[in-house]
């Protein structure tokens, strides 16, 4: 017997497995800077190379008030989660938050919702 799998397979990680910002359950100052960062991993048999990765932020009026992407210069095979950096965030107004990861460039696209 033998396994195939993909040769690229690119996932968003989920809180708590590596770290990311903004924290989920958290509170943060109104007008204030807030790092952005979220984990990812290549479970395929490839290094991925110039990967785009999405962070998009809504707020409770489901408008979208931050969306960047960041080129993610290698993701190695073999499973092992890295962290990625964005932009950091600046909050206009009280309320609740929905950050959406995305990863392209791959058949198994992740995406992670943060409330």
């Amino acid at each position: 017997p033998f396994d195939v799998n993909y040769e690229i397979e690119l996932e968003a990680l989920l809180a708590g497995v590596t770290p990311h910002s903004p924290m989920e359950f958290q509170s943060y100052p109104d007008g204030r800077l807030i790092p952005v960062s979220a984990g990812f991993r290549n479970n395929g048999l490839a290094d991925a190379t110039n990967v785009p990765a999405t962070v998009v932020i809504k707020n409770e009026a489901g408008q979208i008030v931050y969306s960047r992407t960041a080129t993610i210069l290698t993701v190695p095979s073999g499973g092992a989660p890295m962290t990625q950096e964005f932009p950091s965030f600046i909050p206009n107004g009280s309320g609740q938050y929905c950050l959406t990861v995305t990863v392209s460039g791959s058949p198994a696209s992740g995406e992670l919702d943060i409330e």
